[in-house]
């Protein structure tokens, strides 16, 4: 069975998620821990392949995990979105803070979000 966050937020949205959400920033290396994602096509133009990257950087600014994923466009059909699961790999990091940067590009248009975290 899985670990369980020490911190979790009962909301309406976890229902919708296979996981328990959590509020904590801050984890062993030994943790679990994924990000979930909905990536979104808006407007009426055809949908277009996306790539996603992600990447973390350690407290002195190195990159130190970066992966690109690419989806087709044949995911974002039905619902012009689609989910994606980032892993964390906290064995390979050093202890520290980190800055996760996920990246989400169309070739047309890119749209990032970033989360400070904390490995113990």
């Amino acid at each position: 069975s899985m670990p369980k966050p020490e911190v979790s937020i009962p909301t309406p949205l976890s229902p919708l998620l296979p996981v328990t959400p959590t509020t904590s920033r801050e984890f062993s290396r030994s943790a679990i821990v994924r990000a979930y994602v909905r990536v979104y096509q808006g407007g009426k133009a055809p949908v277009l392949p996306v790539t996603l990257t992600t990447t973390i950087v350690d407290g002195k600014n190195t990159a130190v995990v970066k992966r690109a994923e690419t989806f087709g466009a044949d995911r974002f059909a039905q619902h012009r979105s689609t989910d994606a699961r980032i892993d964390f790999p906290l064995p390979e990091l050093q202890p520290g803070s980190h800055r996760l940067r996920i990246e989400a590009s169309n070739g047309a248009q890119t749209e990032s979000r970033d989360v400070i975290f904390r490995v113990k």
